[in-house]
């Protein structure tokens, strides 16, 4: 049955974070929705409030980053409310009015596709993701690798580069970020900025995979990734015209899906695809054999354990 905002119960959720990664930390559960995410949020200045949502039937829980921008407190609820089970549009609706009137200042919420009306404006197009299933063994995730993406892996493993990966601290970070801060400014697109990566290495030092590979001139391509719960977020990534040639990526991609299996995380979200503006970008990504899932509402909710 929907719920409405009068028979919701909206709460600080006073969890530890034990309790609150026993909720969240599932497949496919969001980064944005992470304890790291919002104590990385938190060591930047930023106020974190953790809710739990009741909703006569599936309990959510919403994690809400608050900035001070001027005079305005700016608030964001990324891929959230996470739900313990399927809830209708008019439930999630809801719940983030409520969430609202909770928040001081303007709450922002993302995906808003199911959001739209009633009060609620909507910023941000529709978006679709890859994500890679982690969970079959190895030689069934290669044998799931397009074939022109297998053959150019082949390639790359023939072309005597040495791959090696780490859980970085930001030291280690720092030729990657430098790299793909110049890539940022050639493409010109955007991301989360150096000081949140530090504060991530800071409070979840055991959370990061950085894949690099070298050859005989130095660096050539890197890779990182963050994890939270079993599943992991591509992060970063940049290559140089020596990694493009010898398809460095696609060794880097398929070294982490290796050490991260081995972490047993489940899957793997290489972000966002768009074939039209960036057809390349979403071959090598759908290349993978990930599946392309389209943000909306039921992709919010936790798997059933």
């Amino acid at each position: 049955p929907t719920a409405s905002l009068r028979s919701m119960e909206i709460a600080e959720a006073l969890m530890s974070r034990a309790d609150w990664d026993a909720e969240l930390t599932v497949a496919g559960s969001p980064l944005q929705q992470s304890w790291d995410y919002g104590q990385a949020a938190a060591a930047l200045g930023a106020r974190v409030r953790r809710f739990e949502i009741d909703a006569r039937g599936p309990r959510g829980f919403a994690q809400v980053v608050t900035r001070r921008v001027g005079p305005l407190d700016l608030s964001a609820l990324h891929r959230g409310p996470v739900w313990a089970g399927s809830v209708d549009t008019d439930t999630a609706r809801a719940a983030v009015r409520g969430l609202a009137a909770k928040t001081k200042g303007i709450l922002i919420v993302t995906p808003s596709e199911w959001f739209s009306g009633w009060g609620l404006i909507r910023l941000v197009a529709p978006r679709t993701e890859a994500v890679i299933d982690l969970s079959p063994d190895l030689l069934s995730l290669r044998a799931g690798l397009r074939g022109k993406w297998r053959n150019r892996l082949v390639r790359a493993e023939a072309a005597g580069l040495t791959i090696s990966t780490c859980q970085p601290g930001f030291q280690d970070l720092r030729p990657l970020i430098a790299h793909e801060a110049e890539q940022r400014r050639t493409r010109r697109y955007g991301g989360l900025p150096p000081a949140f990566l530090r504060a991530w290495t800071e409070v979840a030092p055991d959370q990061a995979l950085l894949v690099q590979a070298t050859d005989r001139t130095g660096l050539v391509a890197a890779m990182l990734f963050l994890t939270h719960g079993r599943a992991a977020t591509y992060q970063l990534g940049w290559t140089s015209e020596r990694g493009r040639r010898a398809h460095a990526h696609n060794a880097l991609l398929w070294s982490g899906m290796a050490q991260l299996r081995a972490r047993k995380i489940t899957s793997v979200n290489l972000g966002v695809t768009d074939t039209e503006q960036n057809p390349g970008l979403a071959r090598f990504k759908l290349g993978t054999g990930a599946v392309a899932r389209r943000l909306r509402r039921d992709d919010l909710r936790r798997a059933d354990r």
